[in-house]
């Protein structure tokens, strides 16, 4: 009997931090993974292994992108939690890495099999780009394990010790590995620049806005709010002392035709 208070207990207090609501919410969209850059042409004939890990790394990215869209339309219809999107949303995280990963895996696999000019400078930049790529992750990450464990700490009826340690555990790794990731792109950036073969070699993705996502329809847009503007009318004197202001006509000059030079 113990048990089962126990269990409904922890189970309400689940429900309660997750925040189950029947209100529309906004939620970022999920970043999709970017192909390697620099670009390296594929060559299939080699590199096939690597080839294999992409296409592993794939599919388990697609089905976890249909997991967090059903979540994410449950959460906005009001019949999902928002612990439910936020499971959904670390696990499309963590194969958007793992994709990442897998793919510049394989264009280092091809470079080292290749022999080009500035080889070194597009390894450097390769390693680089890839941490870039991971970066919106890690942060997506660290975010959501730290909401967690806030979230556990304050939760009604409480977590277990053990419970409450995991989810600390968790949220400081995720925030470690996000430094990792910060302090490896300066390291690839200051061996970049210490090489004077990289000197005017395009290292970094150049920066692409994402496109605009699609509004679904019936949702109210907000008017936009304009501040009242009053222009003050002129003031006028009525003291003789000062003299009206007077106009002197300007004559309109005209242009004489018939001769292709004007006097």
């Amino acid at each position: 009997m113990k048990l089962v208070i126990k269990v409904a207990a922890l189970f309400a207090a689940l429900l309660l931090a997750a925040g189950v609501t029947g209100a529309s919410v906004a939620v970022a969209a999920p970043l999709p993974p970017k192909d390697p850059y620099p670009a390296v042409k594929i060559d299939p004939a080699i590199c096939k292994v690597e080839a294999l890990r992409v296409k592993k790394a794939q599919i388990r990215r697609d089905f976890a992108a249909k997991r967090y869209d059903r979540a994410e339309e449950a959460l906005n219809k009001g019949v999902g939690s928002r612990d439910d999107f936020r499971k959904a949303e670390t696990e499309l995280a963590k194969r958007d890495i793992e994709l990442t990963d897998a793919k510049y895996a394989e264009a280092s696999c091809q470079l080292n099999k290749g022999a080009r000019p500035k080889q070194s400078c597009e390894a450097m930049a390769l390693e680089l780009n890839r941490l870039l790529d991971q970066l919106a992750n890690r942060k997506k990450l660290e975010a959501a394990a730290k909401e967690a464990y806030e979230k556990a700490k304050t939760a009604p009826g409480g977590f277990g010790v053990e419970q409450l340690e995991s989810l600390d555990e968790a949220a400081r790794i995720a925030e470690v590995e996000r430094q990792e990731t910060e302090q490896g792109i300066q390291d690839q950036r200051d061996l970049i620049k210490a090489d004077p073969a990289c000197k005017d070699f395009p290292a970094e993705r150049p920066e692409v806005l994402p496109p605009p996502r699609e509004v679904p329809p019936g949702t109210p847009t907000p008017a936009p709010t304009t501040q009242p503007t009053t222009t003050p009318a002129p003031t006028t004197t009525s003291d003789p002392a000062i003299p009206a202001p007077t106009t002197t006509a300007v004559p309109t000059p005209t242009l004489e035709t018939g001769d292709a030079r004007t006097r």
